[in-house]
């Protein structure tokens, strides 16, 4: 009898599970075999039982998902534990070494997604999954890299003069503001119309 669920179960038998003489024969262990077993022996006089339990292990691999990003400040990143092998005992995260604390823009959607929302400049770097059991420990890691946008684009239409003196109107032209006249480019736009000679 097998332990499912809180109650007993009579095992059954296949190709790769059988028994033989009170013996229970198991050929290929996978993880689903794992659990308590009792062999439960009755005659006139009472009954006996035997409990015996199975623990079913496989190596531990972890890969971090996806294993590069490049991502804007002010986006999303979200990366997930992808695990292989068990038992799994417990999964934790760390950030260029240091323990990922949970707060409201750093979360945790289970214990193996970890979901970070405007992103900043300091979320750069690399990022670590760490998974252990009793006997065995293994990690996955990812890069986040941030691209900043440090330039505004704007467009201006010029107006020349052409060779009879009049006004001539020139193709619209693009350029890119340095970051740190963002503030007055936009207060020039506000205060008046740009034009070109």
């Amino acid at each position: 009898m097998k332990d499912e669920n809180g109650g007993l179960s009579p095992v059954k038998e296949d190709g790769r599970v059988w028994m033989v003489q009170g013996t229970l024969n198991i050929r290929k262990v996978v993880q689903k075999d794992a659990g308590k077993y009792q062999c439960i022996v009755r005659n006139s006089i009472g009954e006996r039982r035997i409990e015996s339990a199975l623990i079913v292990t496989a190596p531990l691999q972890v890969s971090l998902l996806p294993p590069h990003q490049i991502l804007n400040t002010g986006q999303e990143a979200t990366f997930t534990c992808n695990v292989t092998g068990y038992p799994v005992h417990t999964i934790s995260w760390k950030k260029d070494q240091r323990q990922i604390v949970a707060s409201n823009r750093v979360q945790l959607l289970s214990r193996d997604v970890l979901h970070i929302v405007s992103l900043r400049r300091e979320d750069r770097g690399m990022y670590q999954c760490f998974v252990y059991n009793d006997n065995d420990g293994a990690q996955g890691t990812a890069e986040l890299k941030i691209s900043v946008d440090d330039s505004l684009h704007f467009q201006w239409s010029g107006f020349g003069k052409d060779e009879l003196g009049g006004k001539q109107e020139k193709p619209t032209q693009y350029g890119l503001l340095p970051h740190g006249l963002q503030s007055m480019w936009l207060a020039a736009i506000n205060a008046s119309t740009i034009t070109r000679s």
